[in-house]
């Protein structure tokens, strides 16, 4: 969530300019390579332990 939040704000909240500024900036570039690796973690954990990414969470992680 905090590389999420950290892009969000290096991007202005506007992702439809984020892979021209990926391409252009190292900084932004490595943020989305990290971010996308953590996606992917946890993709990987949600198909081992499904159990765990179903229980009921509180609306307040959910809008966040």
């Amino acid at each position: 969530m905090t590389l999420f939040a950290q892009l969000k704000e290096w991007s202005d909240d506007q992702p439809q300019g984020l892979a021209e500024l990926a391409a252009t900036d190292a900084s932004v570039e490595g943020l989305c390579f990290e971010l996308g690796l953590a996606a992917h973690l946890l993709q990987v954990n949600e198909r081992r332990k499904r159990a765990l990414f179903s229980a009921p969470v509180a609306p307040n992680f959910l809008a966040a």
